[in-house]
């Protein structure tokens, strides 16, 4: 539905002007720490721009007040004939619930507005009547999801010689990020360039119909001096306008020229077998007899039992190879008389009773048995205790591969790797306090017992506010909860949850804060994080301060993987295909 037509006046001299209620097409103000109602003195300057006497000087590129110059851009009079058509309310303005306020530099203040659906927003434009003069798209298409459509759509309602203008945020002047997520809380899809914004235009629309007639940054009054984690004052976008064309004869006629002179024949893309390479052939690594292995086993009685049926496997599978067993003095006569090995060595890497006798230094250890592996060479060399702390001792072996388990990939040095999550400290449940100073915010909202999230101001966007903790975090599924209470009515605050070295936000949402507390947030983390990110928004213009004082993280215990038994079992048969089977392939040659 077409909303009401809605007119600001300003006069050349001065207007006192009372808010009440969001003006969509003038940038008024509003003290962010209340709902007081501020009034301001409002007054046209000689280039057509409207300013508040509180307006702050910007500085620009030079450091200097640029706020008011004579060569200032305004798009009303950069597109031909716009100035009179917005006089005549013959411009359609379209824009989405929540989206930015179109800037009063503009000169845009009479309009047809029309809101559309973000689902279905190519839905809410065909209400247009069709031969449309103008229409604007000023910050929507970058927090729309299906831009094609919509701007086919948009296009579609343009007569001949119609213009389609369309802004988005720059991408290095408004979020000053590589990629996504936003740095300032933005619901943004995607993040633009000049470039990008053309490609998607180009990709939307028949090339033929339309030419481009402004491509602009604009930064007028931009504050290049702003730190990145400040939200920057002044223009910071990127303006396309382009116009509507009949199409040409000759659009259906592109083709041509495009097709072979010649027909095509397969035959004449076979090399023979004389000028062909030669053949190529795929063979196993290194297909060398496996005649020595090295096993090292150095856990306690019970884990030893669990890995009798993998040993007798390895036995099986290298029935000719020598077999050297290091284990604890304790597991000692056992693989001895079990008959799998040749030789077996003790190092006692652990205490037989950690709780009755302090664990041997490992440094010490460690070098004990690379002496022990002094003028030594195996074949293969293999770690056989699942968890992590025995894995380096592979290093002071001389061998030509090395087997293990690698959980993350913290041994890429290893030859052999089977990956299984584990069930005792993969899928334990865990739980972590992170307290009021483990998070980041901007000084002056810090309270020595909290942190007061205060409204955006009138037409700002909501940023984030509180950031943190950067804490490492375990892969696996998890519960939070915040200390973060609205002091008297609900509201819903954005939220996200970013893995920020690897650049990937694990949850996005808008969650109900309620005086009594906030919604408990479920999310999974597929993989280890080290540097672990909550960003906390603060509330739209209207809504009642936050108030944030910590964290509490569960993570859920879940019973992953295969149990330990089964995992040496699967190890051993790992390494026997690896080194056998599944790498001897030949190519087969044919005559051609």
């Amino acid at each position: 539905m077409l909303s009401t037509v809605i007119r600001l006046i300003s006069g050349e001299g001065v207007e006192m002007l009372s808010v009440r209620a969001k003006i969509r097409h003038f940038f008024l103000g509003s003290d962010p720490q209340s709902e007081n109602i501020k009034q301001f003195k409002v007054k046209k300057t000689p280039n057509g721009r409207l300013e508040t006497e509180e307006d702050p000087p910007c500085l620009g590129i030079d450091g200097e007040d640029d706020r008011v110059s004579e060569d200032f851009f305004s798009l009303s009079s950069a597109i031909p004939g716009l100035k009179s058509a917005v006089r005549r309310a013959d411009v359609v303005d379209l824009t989405l619930p929540g989206a930015l306020v179109p800037l009063a530099d503009d000169g845009i203040t009479t309009s047809i507005v029309v809101a559309l659906n973000p689902a279905k927003p190519n839905e809410s434009i065909k209400v247009l009547p069709p031969k449309q003069r103008y229409i604007l798209m000023r910050e929507v298409l970058q927090l729309i999801k299906d831009y094609r459509i919509t701007l086919q759509a948009a296009f579609d309602r343009l007569r001949i010689g119609g213009w389609l203008v369309i802004s988005v945020p720059h991408q290095f002047l408004a979020e000053r990020k590589y990629r996504l997520p936003s740095r300032y809380g933005s619901s943004a899809l995607r993040l633009y360039t000049p470039a990008s914004l053309i490609a998607e235009i180009e990709e939307a629309l028949d090339p033929t119909t339309y030419r481009v007639r402004l491509l602009r940054d604009d930064d007028n009054g931009y504050n290049y001096t702003s730190g990145i984690h400040e939200r920057p004052e002044g223009n910071q976008r990127i303006i396309v306008a382009i116009q509507k064309l009949k199409r040409p004869i000759w659009a259906d006629q592109l083709f041509e020229g495009d097709q072979p002179v010649e027909a095509f024949s397969p035959a004449d893309r076979v090399v023979s077998k004389a000028e062909g390479p030669i053949s190529t052939h795929i063979l196993s690594p290194s297909p060398g007899e496996i005649g020595t292995i090295l096993v090292i086993k150095l856990d306690h009685r019970g884990d030893y039992l669990m890995a009798v049926s993998a040993m007798a496997e390895l036995r099986t599978r290298f029935p000719a190879a020598k077999i050297t067993f290091v284990c604890g003095s304790w597991n000692a006569d056992s693989s001895e008389k079990s008959g799998y090995f040749d030789e077996v060595l003790v190092l006692n890497f652990f205490g037989e009773d950690a709780s009755l006798q302090r664990e041997p230094k490992r440094d010490v250890v460690t070098q004990i048995f690379a002496d022990m592996m002094k003028g030594r060479y195996f074949d293969l060399a293999i770690d056989m205790r699942f968890f992590d702390d025995t894995r380096d001792l592979l290093r002071h072996v001389g061998a030509r591969f090395r087997a293990g388990f690698d959980r993350w990939n913290t041994f890429p040095w290893l030859d052999i790797v089977l990956t299984l999550p584990s069930p005792t400290l993969d899928g334990s449940a865990m739980q972590i306090d992170w307290p009021l100073d483990s998070f980041r915010c901007a000084d002056k909202l810090r309270l020595p017992d909290q942190i007061i999230l205060p409204p955006a101001t009138l037409f700002g966007k909501p940023s984030i506010t509180v950031f943190g903790p950067y804490k490492p975090l375990k892969a696996g599924k998890y519960k939070l909860e915040l200390n973060l209470r609205s002091r008297r009515k609900a509201q819903k605050i954005a939220i996200d949850i970013v893995h920020t070295s690897a650049c990937k936000c694990v949850f996005v949402s808008r969650v109900m804060v309620r005086p009594d507390g906030c919604d408990i947030i479920y999310f999974d983390l597929p993989e280890p994080a080290d540097d672990f990110e909550i960003r906390i928004t603060c509330p739209t213009w209207g809504n009642d301060p936050l108030e944030f004082s910590g964290a509490h993280l569960v993570r859920l215990g879940a019973i992953v993987g295969v149990h330990q038994r089964e995992a040496m079992y699967l190890l051993i048969q790992l390494i026997y295909h690896r080194l056998t089977a599944p790498y001897v392939h030949e190519i087969a040659e044919e005559d051609i």
